[in-house]
């Protein structure tokens, strides 16, 4: 019994590590798109902020999508400063 509890572990090691090099591409690429789209928006949060707003506004115009019920364009957000900030239109 104890050498196929050993031979369980061993897989079970195997297996874990192997998961773990899968989820380490995972991150990398994930980074790295996180990466591609700050750069994007000059690395500025409310750029980035206002764009997502535009588009939601957009695609709730086209009436193909369906959003949770949520007010993002009105809602008070604070800014990277302690400030608060309206959200743009």
């Amino acid at each position: 019994m104890l050498g196929k509890q050993t031979k369980l572990e061993k897989a079970l090691k195997e297996l874990m590590e192997k998961d773990s090099r899968q989820m380490s591409e995972v991150v990398k690429e994930v980074r790295e798109m996180r990466r591609k789209i700050s750069e994007e928006f000059d690395n500025d949060l409310e750029k980035f902020i206002a764009h997502c707003q535009k588009k939601e506004r957009e695609w709730k115009k086209t009436g193909k999508y369906k959003f949770a019920n949520s007010d993002t364009t009105t809602k008070e957000t604070k800014s990277a400063g302690s400030e608060k900030v309206e959200a743009a239109d």
